[in-house]
């Protein structure tokens, strides 16, 4: 098994309709390959939306899964997420539980940690076991009134999509996402929640 136990957004090798939005303001980079030719890609976005309205979508399992358009299935179970991530034809959905951690950051931030779980839920008939499922994200209040988002993410598709597929066209995917997210953030409408809180234990 590539990339071992724990794994790891946002997670996200998740594909937008073509009339979409690419993410603007956003800069996104590969900044390691492992061994196994798995890639940590990090985003950094500056969005004219209200910090809170991220932070409502990404603490929302069904929020997050009406956001964007290829997370096909995305539930809470305790502590975690189950996700499914439809990639198109021909490849096969991919399915993985996470464990899904919220802190409140000291500068009023909220930081999103989410990791591979070590007990999955059943695969339904037909899909694959994402290998490697971890990162973050962070919601920040920026100087002009905005959001500041930044974004980490190292992710093993599993099966016989190899590492080195999925970095010809993560950087693509990962941006087209964003501006899935950005979208939704713009016509999320109660925007309710403070930036620094966290759910009740």
């Amino acid at each position: 098994m590539r990339g071992g136990v724990r794994a790891g957004v946002v997670s996200v090798f998740l594909a937008i309709p073509a009339s979409a939005e690419p993410a603007a303001d956003c800069r996104i980079r590969t900044v390691a390959v492992d061994g196994d030719g798995v890639a940590t890609v990090e985003a950094r976005c500056h969005w004219d939306v209200e910090p809170a309205r991220l932070v409502a979508i990404l603490r929302d399992p069904a929020r997050l899964g009406a956001a964007l358009s290829t997370l096909s299935e995305c539930r809470a179970v305790p502590g975690g997420r189950v996700e499914v991530h439809s990639v198109g034809w021909p490849l096969a959905d991919r399915q993985v539980t996470v464990d899904w951690r919220e802190q409140a950051l000291p500068d009023g931030g909220t930081r999103f940690t989410y990791a591979r779980s070590q007990r999955q839920e059943p695969l339904a008939p037909g899909r694959v076991q994402i290998e490697i499922d971890e990162g973050w994200w962070e919601v920040r209040k920026n100087a002009r009134g905005g959001a500041t988002l930044a974004y980490s993410s190292r992710y093993d598709a599993g099966a016989s999509l190899a590492p080195f597929a999925v970095r010809a066209f993560v950087g693509d995917a990962i941006e087209k996402s964003l501006a899935e997210l950005r979208a939704a953030a713009e016509a999320f409408d109660r925007p309710t929640v403070a930036v620094s809180s966290a759910p009740p234990e």
